[in-house]
């Protein structure tokens, strides 16, 4: 059994679509982050390894490709892992002045991997010929090239550029004012905040709606009434329901006869994931990283023992909900009335659900530190992630199909 975990993180093109998932690994002997192809150790190539041979690659990033970061010590066993090399993007690092590593890359590449070259401004500008590469990415707040020039000519090669870690809106205007092509980084998940914190009008009334449905003093028949009267919102609930994912084994025709079978807060959270959907907002990723992340947050929160998951789930899924709304975390709090602990969770990440959603992210973005090993043991947060992935593909085909 694998003791470890395998994180996505999306990188988005130019025009903020879904490119590929960089992949985070970590397990419990290699508890740093293995964040670049400098790390080297048998318990990073261990975990790498382990995590090749026990996890699908198609369970985490479907049909798309993953990123993996490969050190520097696994360079000479690429062999050894497990996974498609169709679907696997190879990040290694990169030295213009060692030809024996060069050498190795170009057979990497000659056997059918997709190289991505890990550098800064200087490799890229010292990068004459890139031709055995995909990609060539570089850290965003490492220091730049002065001129879009070599940028140019890794594209003339048929190079992308990508940049990592990317946090603020001055960065990411700057790398795409360079030219570069695939993005990653927290920017993506953080409200663009416009002035006097103004947001459209079918953001303001999903607000409003979602208000309402998560009013602690809600009744069943206020529920009822609120969901049939908007025609959509009741379709797509009943629509969610009598998909075959949910395996129910009489069709259900009825709001009411939903919110009895099911559970209010059920039927409470599956409304928000549909309001979710009903908003135009850009990385469209958002969407499946909030379900994911409610999902697992429940599944973990049940194989955990813990009493109302209905409230891991809202928190998980409402834990991306400042950047769809593109308003603070705290401002949206207040308007949505939630309960004591789901607003701790999602201000302050405190309490039970806050330090088990901390937990999930920390691991999520391949940091298995000793306070998390217990989501660890037995594949237990592994096992949650991924079918929670399963799950959210299903809903987001049920609402779109």
């Amino acid at each position: 059994m694998f003791n470890g975990f395998v994180g996505r993180i999306p990188i988005y093109d130019r025009r903020l679509d879904l490119f590929a998932y960089d992949l985070k690994v970590c397990g419990i002997q290699s508890s740093s982050p293995i964040t670049g192809p400098g790390n080297s150790g048998e318990a990073v190539d261990y975990a790498v390894i382990r995590a090749s041979e026990e996890i699908i690659l198609s369970d985490l990033v479907g049909r798309n490709c993953g990123f993996l970061v490969v050190p520097d010590s696994l360079l000479d066993r690429v062999s050894d892992l497990s996974w498609p090399k169709e679907q696997v993007v190879l990040r290694v690092s990169f030295d213009a002045r060692s030809k024996e590593r060069i050498d190795c890359i170009r057979e990497l590449s000659q056997a059918g991997y997709k190289i991505a070259i890990e550098g800064n401004s200087q490799t890229l500008e010292a990068l004459q010929d890139a031709r055995f590469a995909s990609v060539c990415s570089i850290d965003a707040a490492a220091r730049l090239p002065q001129t879009s020039s070599c940028i140019s000519r890794l594209h003339d090669q048929g190079v992308k550029l990508f940049a990592r870690n990317v946090a603020s809106p001055a960065q990411y205007e700057q790398l795409q004012s360079l030219g570069f092509d695939l993005y990653q980084g927290r920017y993506f998940e953080q409200p663009k905040l416009a002035k006097n914190n103004f947001i459209a009008a079918n953001k303001t009334a999903v607000l409003e709606l979602l208000a309402r449905l998560h009013d602690p003093k809600v009744t069943i028949q206020e529920v009822e009434t609120l969901v049939t009267k908007d025609v959509t919102l009741s379709y797509k609930i009943l629509r969610l329901i009598n998909t075959a994912y949910f395996g129910i084994p009489r069709r259900i025709e009825s709001i009411r006869r939903a919110v009895i079978f099911f559970g209010l807060d059920r039927i409470k959270n599956w409304a928000s994931v549909i309001l979710f959907s009903a908003v135009e907002y850009k990385p469209g990723e958002l969407m499946t990283t909030a379900l994911v992340r409610a999902r697992t947050c429940e599944i973990l929160a049940e194989k955990l023992g813990r009493q109302g998951t209905e409230s891991y789930f809202i928190s998980g899924l409402f834990s991306i909900l400042d950047a769809i709304i593109d308003l603070p975390m705290p401002d949206i709090v207040e308007k949505l009335r939630l309960s004591e602990e789901i607003c701790a969770a999602l201000v302050h990440g405190s309490g039970p659900i806050g330090e088990l959603m901390k937990g999930f992210l920390s691991i999520e973005n391949g940091a298995c530190c000793p306070s998390v090993s217990r989501l660890l043991n037995n594949g237990l947060a592994l096992d949650a992630y991924t079918d929670a992935i399963r799950w959210a593909n299903a809903v987001s085909h049920a609402l779109t199909d």
